[in-house]
């Protein structure tokens, strides 16, 4: 996405008319191999671009055969690309040796193309997001719930809309201007001029340079907040509420409790404390894991049975080739 990630390749950006065509192009061959697929929608008033998205869903296609491993090896054979680069779930490659093409595997194609329709609106929506202790991307909307932990809490667009306070309406109707988008996000009640003051900062200057960000920038520091009561509070809590999540969050941090009492009772100091050396403990960790259930056993169990394989394996585990 952006059109530089190909480093062996010089690409051309794209009139409208070769966007359409190239889309065109593509799409049929999707279409060809049963690959559900869709582009997001550009920018009202975009002329030239820098490379040709495509959403591409192999959970929601009949085509069952290919998987995100083996995608890869599908695009080279169908497409023969003489420059190709793979960042995740994106899958950059050169088509007509002149133009870039990402091919970027989803999960929900109608959730991922509301997030990545109108360039930057979707990473805007997430920087209002974040400051508000929720997560907004192609997957959905989520809440932080323990430090970097989120528990996803939709993925439908209308509902996304709803409880960010924007016009699911307008949005399906279109944008014809970039003075209606604006007005659109700056709708969301999640907005406040004061969450983009820090986007002119140098940590922040390569979103600042997209040309839309440019324009943004100047409606949004000048547009007063519509709603003042969701304004600059955290809504992790309230989210996981208004959705019923409770049950997640409960069992993330049944979950941790668990793991932390494990990393108690079953640790390197067992071993060490055994004479164990410190280059082979890990290797005799899992291979001492491999010979009871360690997560369900107890404390005193661990210890006898942790005393037992060090005294049978000691000579072993002294040796230079263990």
């Amino acid at each position: 996405m952006g059109g530089n990630a190909l480093k062996n390749t010089n690409t051309k950006r794209l009139t409208l008319s070769e966007l359409k065509r190239v889309q065109s192009t593509l799409s049929k061959t999707l279409t060809e191999h049963n690959l559900t697929h869709t582009v997001p929608v550009d920018l009202p008033g975009k002329t030239t671009f820098g490379d040709v998205d495509v959403l591409v869903s192999l959970s929601e296609s009949t085509n069952t055969s290919l998987t995100r491993d083996t995608f890869l090896a599908w695009l080279r054979s169908t497409f023969a690309p003489h420059d190709y680069f793979v960042n995740g779930d994106v899958h950059s490659f050169a088509y007509e040796g002149q133009y870039q093409v990402d091919f970027i595997l989803v999960d929900n194609l109608a959730m991922a193309k509301f997030y990545f329709s109108y360039g930057d609106v979707g990473a805007v929506l997430g920087h209002l997001a974040k400051a508000h202790g929720l997560s907004y991307g192609h997957k959905g909307l989520s809440a932080y719930v323990d430090d970097h932990v989120k528990v996803r809490l939709i993925d439908n667009p209308t509902e996304v809309c709803e409880y960010l306070g924007l016009s699911m309406e307008m949005y399906t109707r279109g944008f014809t201007t970039l003075a209606e988008v604006n007005q659109w996000v700056t709708g969301c009640r999640l907005y406040h001029p004061s969450l983009f003051e820090r986007l002119r900062s140098y940590n922040e200057s390569r979103q600042i340079l997209r040309p839309f960000y440019v324009q943004f920038l100047e409606h949004a520091l000048t547009t007063p907040s519509n709603d003042a009561n969701w304004v600059l509070t955290k809504l992790n809590e309230h989210a996981v509420e208004y959705f019923g999540k409770q049950a997640d969050v409960a069992k993330h941090f049944e979950e941790k409790r668990l793991e932390e009492e494990f990393r108690v009772k079953f640790n390197a100091q067992l071993f060490m404390s055994r004479g164990v050396a410190q280059y082979v403990l890990r290797k005799a960790m899992r291979e001492f894991a491999m010979t009871m259930d360690v997560r369900n056993a107890t404390v005193e169990e661990l210890n006898v049975a942790v005393e037992l394989y060090v005294n049978e394996n000691r000579e072993r585990l002294n040796s230079t080739v263990f």
